[in-house]
């Protein structure tokens, strides 16, 4: 890893670039798709490599932005051992998406601040062979929150405004790959939709 910080009066930045290389780790695949759903076990080897950035800017007391995120690519470069489920040198690898972002400015007034956050997710594959496509999507969050008193405190936040459908991983109930190489039905997690929530801080 290498990585540069800055920070001045009203702008600060953390950006680190990264290569990793990950050798032979083992993977265990259960082939839902193929009768009597048989398993095999192989190792796998694999190159990620990317930056990730966490910047913020306040020009003025009341306004801030901030924007982070990662954006890179983890590919599989090794298979060995016996795999039939279409996994091949190259395809990305599973739940990892190459790019992540998020941008939220905050407001700042008398008492409390509000804030917009936009939370953006790539492409990810719920499989090695990237036959399971779990979608990209942006989840969009706004909150506020108000001093009551001085010991008193009120959040209110919303979550997954626009009620996107997404997926966040595939198969949770199985610890190997969710039905490798095939294109039926499978199992998958889905984030949960348009949400509200409040709480009340006292402090003392």
């Amino acid at each position: 890893q290498a990585g540069l910080k800055f920070q001045s009066n009203q702008f600060g930045a953390d950006v680190t670039g990264y290569y990793a290389v990950a050798d032979n780790n083992p993977q265990t695949e259960t082939l839902v798709n193929l009768p009597n759903s048989p398993s095999q076990n192989f190792n796998l080897s694999y190159i990620s490599y990317g930056v990730n950035f966490d910047v913020a800017w306040q020009p003025i007391r009341a306004f801030r932005i901030e924007a982070s995120g990662e954006i890179g690519r983890s590919t599989i470069t090794g298979i060995s051992g016996i795999t039939l489920s279409g996994d091949e040198n190259g395809n990305q690898n599973e739940r990892v998406p190459d790019v992540t972002f998020r941008i939220k400015p905050t407001f700042f007034f008398r008492g409390g601040h509000a804030f917009i956050s936009a939370n953006y997710y790539g492409q990810r594959y719920g499989d090695l062979a990237n036959t399971e496509r779990l979608g990209t999507y942006t989840n969009l969050q706004a909150g506020i929150a108000y001093n009551l008193t001085s010991w008193m405190t009120i959040d209110v936040e919303g979550d997954n405004l626009t009620n996107a459908l997404a997926f966040t991983e595939g198969n949770p109930h199985n610890l190997s790959d969710l039905n490798a190489g095939s294109t039926g039905l499978v199992y998958a997690r889905a984030i949960e939709g348009a949400n509200a929530k409040a709480s009340l801080t006292i402090r003392f």
